[in-house]
């Protein structure tokens, strides 16, 4: 409930929490907020991880998708997902395995260094087929220091083609005269050049 729900492992020193799983099951002993962060979470973690390490092991092949994001209180941070299919299993697998804080410049140095760190820490580095990402420079310059093969997100460029679009009135034009989208990677807008 509490990593579902986002909340505080403070909650069970709440009156009303403490009331309600009362009124559920009185003899439920409510554990500590101490022996939440110290025990029973780092050992649902270690259970998951397990898990997952499991399964990356047991495959050959896996691509991933990272994306640098920023939270609310402007910390940067990256997060690496995973999708692969286990030996002998037909279904898509996603697992996030890891999002880090940027503490320094986003260079390319710097986020191949945290990607490679963080593949070889889950034994994969070897595995991975392929990184989608958005276009950002800095980001496909990592991918290929780490000689991976580098695929552009294209729910990202096609929105990036809408809102450049949505500024658009029926006066403008878009053609050869305007190349911001070729600056973001769209090499496609515009006009059909000698056809």
């Amino acid at each position: 409930m509490i990593a579902e729900d986002l909340q505080p492992l403070s909650i069970v020193e709440n009156e009303g929490f403490r009331n309600m799983v009362k009124l559920l099951d009185s003899r439920y002993q409510i554990p500590s907020r101490r022996a939440l962060g110290r025990t029973i979470i780092p050992s649902i973690y270690s259970n998951v991880r397990n898990k997952v390490q499991t399964l990356l092991n047991d495959t050959s092949f896996i691509a991933l998708t990272t994306d640098i994001w920023t939270s609310i209180n402007t910390d940067s941070f990256l997060t690496i997902t995973a999708h692969f299919f286990p030996k002998g299993q037909s279904q898509l697998k996603i697992v996030v395995l890891g999002t880090k804080k940027l503490d320094q410049s986003h260079t390319a140095t710097h986020l191949e260094e945290i990607m490679t760190s963080e593949l070889n820490r889950w034994g994969i580095l070897n595995k991975v087929t392929a990184i989608v990402s958005d276009s950002g420079a800095n980001i496909k310059s990592a991918i290929r220091l780490m000689n991976i093969q580098h695929i552009p997100c294209t729910a990202h460029k096609l929105n990036l083609v809408v809102q450049k679009a949505l500024y658009l009135n029926e006066d403008d034009s878009v053609g050869d005269e305007s190349n911001e989208l070729d600056s973001w990677g769209i090499g496609f807008w515009g006009k059909n050049k000698g056809n």
